[in-house]
């Protein structure tokens, strides 16, 4: 009858309304998280970075332990930091959070390292990579390091996509929503749901 379609249709457009809104709210509350989070990557970064600031790289890698110390208590305080970095100008690391002594493998062909080579184009978002220390994939944040304007390495702090993803299947309230953390350059850096494994879209 009529009246059965009308109310019908009410009842779908009602419950569109009800989604919509929810979606609203849920994407208010992704891109507030997403903004702290990376406002306590960024101080992270600037307390790293001004423990160094007065240094070479020589002067890094001969106080590397004390660092490695101490960038460890920042990568710990923060859930979503895997390790914290600093590469000289070789790309060989000069200290890490996560082992002391730091690998002596260059990573000069990364492209958190290259970005910064030949100026400065402040923070650098980085593509993922999987893990040389089994642990989980990360994507990488980086800033120059410069002293009396020469270049002299990069920081860098590796992020963990995981926990983007608790975060976002905490907010799905519902099958077929989708959440993302997107590069400018339309490059994913955490998704939910995750790629299959072997997907050619990862």
């Amino acid at each position: 009858s009529a009246l059965f379609a009308f109310g019908s249709w009410t009842t779908y457009r009602n419950l569109h309304i009800l989604a919509d809104e929810r979606l609203l709210r849920s994407l208010d509350v992704q891109q507030e998280a997403a903004t702290k989070t990376f406002e306590l990557i960024n101080l992270t970064m600037s307390n790293a970075s001004d423990l160094v600031a007065d240094m070479a790289g020589g002067d890094i890698r001969q106080n590397g332990e004390r660092l490695h110390q101490q960038f460890k208590k920042y990568s710990d305080a923060v859930e979503v930091i895997q390790s914290i970095w600093i590469y000289g100008i070789d790309g060989r690391p000069l200290v890490s959070s996560s082992v002391y002594p730091p690998p002596s493998q260059s990573y000069a062909d990364r492209d958190f390292f290259v970005a910064h080579v030949k100026g400065d184009v402040g923070l650098y978002y980085g593509q993922v990579y999987p893990s040389s220390f089994n642990n989980e994939p990360f994507f990488t944040i980086s800033r120059r390091l410069a002293r009396d304007g020469e270049f002299i390495g990069v920081l860098e702090v590796s992020v963990l996509p995981s926990n983007f993803f608790k975060f976002f299947a905490a907010l799905a309230y519902t099958r077929g929503l989708q959440y993302a953390l997107i590069r400018q350059d339309g490059l994913f850096l955490a998704r939910y749901p995750e790629v299959p494994a072997g997907s050619a879209n990862q």
